[in-house]
């Protein structure tokens, strides 16, 4: 994993501006936290959230509005934002 961003041109995906809520689930469903998805590809995504918890690498990302649950991968981490990367492509949130 990394500190800090990803430049966009390295990016696969173009990605589009949201605000849907999430849950990030981990420790084998026995540990979650709320989140906020600011913007979407099929490839990944951009992740706000408030608690400042060490989460694994690979977890489950909950999506109740869209009844989604997706496997991720976190790419990096800068304060309260993550950068994920789906584990398969995503054509639409």
């Amino acid at each position: 994993m990394q500190e800090g961003r990803m430049s966009e041109d390295r990016r696969r995906h173009p990605r589009l501006r949201s605000l849907i809520g999430g849950r990030i689930i981990f420790n084998d469903g026995r540990s979650t936290l709320d989140c906020v998805l600011r913007n979407i590809s099929p490839g990944g995504a951009l992740i706000a959230c408030s608690a400042a918890v060490s989460l694994p690498e690979i977890f489950d990302l909950l999506l109740p509005s869209k009844n989604r649950r997706l496997r991720v991968r976190l790419v990096w981490r800068h304060e309260d934002q993550l950068g994920i990367a789906t584990l398969s492509p995503v054509p639409s949130w």
